[in-house]
């Protein structure tokens, strides 16, 4: 129909794939799967214990992850947890995908300590070292550090950015931790 825009059937199928994603994830203590194969757009699977999930679509063209866990390790992140700091429940995602051509992933993860803001922001600064890009901000005793760090090979586009804040309202300092990855 002239003038009238359709949705690729391909993204309808995804986003009601990815709408379930949250229902398997909180589906209780036993661990539940399933998977769907539709002709001509690939293999959609869900797999889920109320705490971890798992959704994957599988494609002529490739596949694509996503994993929702509380444990997410340093190799995961690419740099150091601070120790000590506790994973929040529900702070983690992975999404790692690799077609024909090109592969990546995204990790991201969230904790919190008890330990002051300065101790917390001491540590990373000292692990991000000369190359890191940092951001220091204050407000109304709230504070925030920001390290962005770049992959260390000659065309690497991989890289970690790590946010440390201190709400003058909460007890303890949250670290947002995520990277990402890209190969060719």
């Amino acid at each position: 129909m002239p003038g009238r825009r359709m949705i690729p059937v391909r993204m309808v199928a995804a986003a009601a794939v990815l709408a379930l994603l949250p229902l398997t994830a909180a589906c209780g203590k036993k661990e539940e799967s399933k998977s769907i194969s539709i002709p001509g757009l690939g293999k959609f699977e869900t797999k889920g214990d109320g705490k971890d999930a798992t959704f994957s679509i599988k494609t002529k063209e490739g596949e694509v992850k996503f994993e929702s866990s509380k444990t997410v390790t340093e190799a995961d992140l690419g740099v150091p947890i601070y120790p000590g700091a506790k994973s929040q429940e529900g702070g983690s995602l992975m999404i790692a995908g690799g077609g024909k051509e090109k592969a990546g992933s995204w990790t991201a993860a969230n904790f919190t300590t008890s330990d002051p803001y300065e101790s917390v922001r001491d540590f990373y600064k000292g692990k991000a070292g000369a190359d890191a890009q940092v951001m220091e901000t204050s407000a109304e005793g709230s504070k925030t550090s920001m390290f962005h760090l770049k992959g260390k090979g000659e065309g690497d586009k991989s890289g970690a950015t790590i946010i440390v804040s201190r709400s003058k309202d909460k007890p303890e300092t949250e670290i947002h931790i995520q990277r990402v990855t890209e190969k060719n």
